[in-house]
């Protein structure tokens, strides 16, 4: 979005301050005034901009685009980016005081590749949500689909199985949706991966189902303890798991 509309868009503008403007507008940080604004993407904000959002944190006031009034706020800011914003800073393209300004609470979220017990939730909500949206009805995904979204690497992170989702609800004949279709190709997986190992093919369906199983269940489970520093406690609370039931798994699968 180009930067004069990023900013009439947050700080609103006065009636003749460009054309098109027949009327004052307020802009997003005047509306939640007592209230909380998030701002996506902050690190793609040019340095002006930023300056404006930084005496809004520090003075908490601001001027509409085209006027001379001091508008008075109290607003909340929430930001989130994917960019290194200090790497940024190190390039000159955003600014320090702004950081430490926002720097405050700082929440990690990981991409989506290393949270894959969120896909479910994930994927009912935006389908739902675009089902209602288009009035269709939804009954729910195969549990082949399902498979494969939990296989996927998910480099685009949630946006891309937000527009997955998307676009399967727009196109899709059937109220459930079959890993067999080809409408919807997902890109190659990195790193050369493959779903179904060639020497599988030559095993029965369930033989190999539990193979793929329990290939899964050791990645899982050893990438679980390594991320909870082996406390089994913190391991079972990310799982979502009584500790005993982590104990008799991990036993089951012979890790230690």
């Amino acid at each position: 979005m180009p930067e004069n509309l990023i900013e009439s868009e947050l700080f609103g503008y006065e009636r003749g301050a460009f054309t098109g403007a027949v009327s004052r507008r307020l802009g997003k940080f005047e509306i939640a005034d007592s209230g909380t604004i998030f701002l996506d993407e902050i690190g793609e904000m040019s340095m002006a901009t930023q300056t404006k959002i930084l005496r809004i944190l520090q003075e908490r006031e601001f001027e509409r685009i085209g006027g001379n009034h001091t508008v008075q706020v109290d607003t909340r800011v929430i930001t989130a980016t994917n960019r290194d914003l200090v790497k940024g800073i190190a390039d000159g393209t955003f600014r320090e005081d702004l950081y430490y300004r926002l720097n405050v609470i700082n929440i990690h979220l990981p991409p989506l590749r290393e949270r894959l017990a969120d896909i479910p939730a994930l994927v009912d909500f935006f389908a739902l949500k675009y089902a209602e949206k288009l009035g269709r009805k939804f009954e729910g995904f195969s549990d082949s689909f399902m498979g494969r979204l939990v296989q996927y690497n998910w480099p685009g992170n949630v946006r891309e199985l937000q527009n997955l989702i998307e676009k399967v609800i727009i196109l899709e004949d059937e109220n459930v949706f079959q890993n067999d279709s080809s409408k919807f190709s997902m890109r190659a997986r990195l790193e050369n991966e493959k779903f179904i190992e060639e020497g599988m093919l030559a095993m029965k369906y369930k033989e190999a189902k539990d193979l793929l199983l329990k290939t899964f269940e050791r990645k899982y489970f050893e990438g679980l303890l390594e991320k909870a520093s082996g406390n089994t406690s913190e391991a079972a609370r990310i799982a979502g798991m009584h500790r005993k039931n982590l104990y008799l798994k991990l036993k089951e699968l012979g890790i230690d």
